[in-house]
């Protein structure tokens, strides 16, 4: 996969850029508005193949870049070409096709695959008790996919048969492409109506509730949030914030301890459900006006900001360090992922643009880069008290053996001199101690 990251600051030219990039599936871009994050994402990633930047006038971005792009990047500049350190390939905001002609060179035709049958997550069988389609079953032997087995539509498939093929490393099932569309019709009436069930009914459907989820984060992994997922996105964020906003003393403590203390639930999950319990608390401590908006902008935060980490792993990435290991598709998925995850919502017909904005900003600053230790007090309040939030709920998660009491201590310490420190004060009010 070819590597574009871009510096833009011209909101008609980050659009139509992104328009172009994006829609090839064989291309990884990241557009932001700073140069010099732009340049350290790059020099993060290791391997770009395309850097375009547009000269900022007075700022003599060109010039900068001459010192920071590595010789086996290829840059491309927006602005002025007889600028003096313009690069060789620049094209003014004007010639947007012969920028896109460029790109083609550059970058190659995008190759059409075409794919008799499509793979979906194992989990999402879950929520069938007879199959509306027939179901395929491939393994990997000697490097190579072969078929071993076939579910017919009309055949049950139980639950402990799919978790045998899951303890077996079979992550994925898979349907004749032409069925796509009716199967993803049945599923997400079915999971339309288990989401509203299993978040009604509270602590004792922690489990229904959680297989729920984890198939929303897998739909929309893979396709995205369009269609009949619009109504089910909308409806569980606001059931889950409705749920929040009910929860008393006793039912902080209780969903704390069930959620922090129970491997069995995905870990996503688990997260998810905690930094919006939290970020509706901390919401309702605060003299704010419209309090019940802003909760509901932070559960929206909470169930969209990770949903472009594709490998369930990677949620465990926190410092720059942890990157090291990984291919350099990978790197920026992981890095960029933030900015990556609010440029999907900008066309999600009810997430707000206030929504959109602290999911970019979710790590406490704003340009959706993951670099945690750089908190910044220029981002949006209801981003540091999210990024607060997420803190506590993550640390609680990875070390259910230390008591909530002592993981506080310790973030305390390390935010002292961060935006994050008078949000995390408000943690005792919360737990009552």
């Amino acid at each position: 996969m070819k590597q574009v990251i871009g510096s833009l600051v011209t909101p008609v030219l980050k659009d139509i850029l992104a328009a172009q990039l994006h829609a090839r599936s064989d291309v990884n871009a990241v557009i932001k508005s700073d140069a010099a994050e732009a340049v350290q994402l790059a020099l993060l990633a290791g391997n770009v193949d395309v850097f375009i930047v547009e000269e900022i006038p007075g700022n003599d971005t060109f010039g900068k870049l001459k010192k920071l792009i590595k010789d086996n990047v290829t840059v491309m500049g927006i602005g002025d070409p007889t600028s003096p350190h313009a690069p060789r390939l620049c094209f003014r905001p004007t010639e947007y096709e012969q920028l896109g002609d460029q790109l083609k060179k550059l970058l190659g035709d995008e190759k059409a695959v075409e794919a008799d049958y499509v793979s979906m997550p194992a989990n999402l069988f879950f929520h069938f008790e007879e199959l509306a389609v027939d179901v395929f079953l491939q393994i990997k032997k000697d490097g190579r996919p072969h078929w071993v087995r076939r579910f017919f539509a009309g055949e049950k498939i139980e639950p402990d048969e799919i978790e045998r093929y899951q303890a077996k490393g079979v992550s994925e099932f898979w349907i004749e492409k032409d069925k796509v569309k009716g199967f993803s019709k049945t599923l997400i009436s079915r999971l339309h109506q288990r989401a509203h069930d299993t978040l009604n009914s509270g602590m004792e459907q922690f489990k229904e509730a959680e297989q729920v989820f984890t198939s929303i984060a897998e739909i929309t992994k893979k396709m995205g949030v369009r269609g009949q997922m619009v109504a089910l996105c909308e409806d569980w964020m606001r059931q889950l914030a409705n749920d929040c906003m009910k929860a008393q003393d006793s039912d902080v403590r209780d969903w704390w301890k069930r959620l922090s203390e129970d491997p069995s639930l995905d870990f996503h999950y688990r997260l998810v459900r905690l930094t919006s319990l939290l970020c509706t608390q901390q919401i309702m401590l605060t003299d704010w006006k419209r309090k019940e908006e802003q909760a509901q902008k932070l559960n929206g935060v909470a169930f969209f900001a990770d949903m472009h980490l594709s490998k369930p792993e990677w949620i465990h990435l926190r410092l720059p360090a942890d990157l090291e290991n990984l291919s350099t598709d990978d790197k920026i998925a992981v890095a960029g992922h933030a900015a990556f995850s609010a440029q999907k919502l900008r066309d999600v017909p009810f997430v707000t643009k206030d929504i959109t904005l602290l999911v970019a900003q979710h790590h406490g600053h704003l340009q959706g880069d993951w670099l945690p230790e750089r908190v910044s007090v220029t981002v949006s309040p209801l981003a540091l008290l999210y990024a607060a939030c997420e803190e506590m709920a993550y640390a609680s998660l990875r070390n259910p053996e230390i008591a909530p009491r002592d993981i506080h201590a310790k973030l305390l310490l390390r935010h002292k001199d961060t935006g994050l420190l008078r949000h995390l004060e408000q943690m005792p009010t919360i737990f009552g101690w």
